[in-house]
């Protein structure tokens, strides 16, 4: 099983519990691994199940996903920035603005994403600084270097001296999913995500 960790880490626990109690003669392993290394490994075998996000999961052939919920995207910016103060932005904003962004071949979807918002408001943003993971391009914002553009999940762990402003007047929103290989073969696979839809309909029933 491979997983972004925080966009499910309120969620995934209670769910392998479940899942334990009934078949405690299946063996679990996890693996934490960035969006491009987790679709990278679902199609090639090398895990059963990927929690991640659903960029550019359409596109690819063999590929069976369920949505889990949806996260809004967030202007990351540090806390003494001249705009953090401030509800919400438009991405015209951050034209003259620099740009840090979890490099290309991470999440390719992602990445273009981005640039298509941009390009939205007419301008290309100008990238400082890019890294192979999202704890880092949090941490070289924190640092003063640039801005980004990343989905909310990620404030659940990211630095308190980091503010996530909402985009003003857009509906910027990524799905958080899990996904696994339509022909997959183990037979633990359509009994996890028995638990899973489970639990999702717990969540609503208590939200009722």
């Amino acid at each position: 099983m491979g997983l972004l960790s925080v966009s499910v880490r309120d969620f995934l626990p209670s769910v392998v519990r479940a899942f334990r109690s009934k078949y405690p003669q299946v063996t679990i392993h996890f693996r934490f691994e960035n969006i491009g290394q987790l679709t990278n490994k679902l199609l090639s075998g090398e895990i059963d199940l990927a929690f991640t996000l659903s960029h550019g999961l359409h596109n690819l052939g063999g590929v069976t996903y369920k949505p889990l919920w949806t996260q809004p995207y967030s202007i990351i910016l540090p806390h003494d920035h001249p705009l953090a103060d401030q509800p919400n932005l438009s991405i015209a904003q951050l034209e003259h603005e620099p740009f840090v962004m979890l490099e290309r071949e991470e999440s390719p979807q992602g990445y273009d994403y981005v640039l298509s918002m941009c390009a939205k408001h007419g301008f290309s943003p100008r990238i400082v600084s890019q890294a192979s993971r999202t704890d880092a391009v949090l941490m070289i914002v924190d640092a003063g270097i640039g801005v980004t553009v990343l989905s909310r999940h990620l404030l659940l762990y990211a630095s308190p001296t980091l503010r996530f402003i909402d985009i003003q007047g857009e509906d910027h929103s990524i799905d958080v999913v899990a996904s696994w290989k339509t022909a997959n073969t183990n037979p633990a696979v359509p009994l996890f995500i028995q638990e899973i839809e489970a639990a999702l309909e717990q969540t609503r029933a208590n939200q009722a």
